[in-house]
């Protein structure tokens, strides 16, 4: 009787340190995540802007604008635990947008088919997915096209994403990707 307790106290210690655990590590994968700046992206659009601050000083301007809402956005609103969809949707055309700069054979679609639905997502849901789509885009030197859709009504979130163009590198890391962060958010609900 006394023996049969003790174990199943012991478990059920073990179990709860395990879970324990288990959500620490989550939460340190997706504080990496959050914390995770492209450098090719970072440097990219501040050279950029550097070359042609003397011919072009609007687009230069611009560039930098864009690269300031894309910090902000990391360093503010990514630390929340869920966001408005719309504030996702804006990051995500504000990080694609960047990319065209760095990226010239790059081209990009973003369909916003959410309404007026003010849905809640976890912050920084698509971004690993999105940038996974960028960096295989940018393995290819021929133009590439990245169609992103997303749709939210009071059933949920939908994203469509597709990469068009000349392929040889595999999307298989693409799929990886999308999976880790899946597992990452959902796996303990």
């Amino acid at each position: 009787g006394m023996t049969i307790s003790v174990l199943l106290r012991q478990w059920r210690v073990d179990a709860n340190r395990k879970d324990e655990l288990e959500k620490t590590s989550l939460n340190q994968q997706t504080i990496q995540i959050r914390n995770q700046v492209s450098p090719h992206l970072m440097f990219g659009m501040l050279e950029g802007a550097a070359n042609i601050v003397e011919t072009t000083p609007a687009r230069s301007s611009e560039m930098l604008m864009m690269l300031s809402r894309f910090l902000r956005y990391r360093l503010y609103d990514s630390s929340r635990e869920s966001v408005l969809l719309r504030s996702e949707v804006a990051f995500l055309d504000n990080y694609l947008r960047m990319e065209t700069y760095c990226c010239p054979g790059l081209v990009y679609r973003l369909e916003d088919k959410c309404g007026d639905v003010r849905a809640l997502t976890p912050s920084m849901l698509f971004f690993p997915i999105v940038n996974s789509l960028v960096e295989t885009a940018r393995g290819n030197p021929r133009q590439n096209e990245i169609k992103i859709s997303l749709h939210a009504d009071d059933g949920g979130i939908q994203m469509r994403a597709s990469l068009i163009g000349d392929w040889t590198v595999p999307l298989k890391t693409i799929s990886e990707t999308v999976s880790l962060r899946l597992d990452m958010l959902y796996a303990r609900r």
